[in-house]
């Protein structure tokens, strides 16, 4: 079924025992709970991990650090950069300005 007819009605997409209010921290604290042990995960996992692995992924697909600053609701570009890291993955994309210079001075191939 498609998110727009399966999406909850009101104004949030977590609702709680009533539309118009959200879901309680401890009702998502004590779902994921639940949800990690049935995967037998063997790490523990709060509702802060998925936030840190939003904002990790989110990086990882090229989106910039103020779009995810944005995303997460953070006044600071500070309080983001905590919740990023970048991965070897990340960072094997990435030009270095001196890596192409360097290339242009390597000998050509015998």
């Amino acid at each position: 079924m498609p998110w727009r007819t399966a999406r909850p009605r009101g104004p949030y997409f977590f609702p709680g025992a009533t539309p118009d209010r959200p879901l309680s921290r401890d009702a998502a604290q004590r779902a994921l709970r639940h949800v990690a042990a049935q995967g037998a995960l063997g790490k523990r996992v709060t509702p802060h991990t998925l936030r840190h692995c939003f904002a990790t992924h989110l990086l990882e697909a090229g989106a910039e650090l103020r779009t995810i600053q944005h995303l997460l609701g953070h006044r600071s570009i500070r309080s983001t950069v905590r919740y990023t890291f970048v991965s070897r993955t990340v960072l094997a994309r990435v030009q270095r300005p001196l890596d192409g210079l360097l290339r242009r001075w390597d000998p050509p191939a015998a």
